[in-house]
């Protein structure tokens, strides 16, 4: 798999910067298909795939999207039926049981600065 780019679900570089919301779109994409026994626990199982963008975003993230391109990461949708996961707000994805889809987002988009302090 190494040889494809990437590790585990990963076939592609995350060590870049220049597509980060791509590539953690595209983790969000595979991860939010399987299933977790515990809603609690969706995003304790996430943080093994948040560790590998800890690079790309120093500032973190808050509930599962990333500070840096929280303007962009809450441009998801469902592929279908979701059941609610009241551990979670709303926006996030995490919140929704099924799997979700963020498409591409545009290259050079209007970008205003997100003043969050947590």
């Amino acid at each position: 798999m190494m040889k494809q780019g990437g590790s585990g679900c990963f076939r592609h570089t995350v060590d870049t910067s220049e597509d980060r919301l791509n590539n953690y779109g595209r983790g969000v994409n595979l991860f939010s298909s399987r299933k977790v026994k515990f809603a609690e626990d969706c995003l304790k199982a996430f943080t093994g795939m948040l560790q590998t963008f800890e690079n790309m975003y120093p500032r973190g993230f808050i509930e599962g999207p990333p500070i840096e391109d929280l303007d962009w990461s809450l441009l998801w949708h469902s592929r279908g039926p979701s059941l609610r996961r009241r551990e979670f707000p709303s926006w996030c994805w995490a919140a929704w049981e099924g799997a979700v889809w963020y498409g591409q987002h545009p290259k050079k988009p209007r970008r205003f600065p997100i003043n969050l302090d947590i």
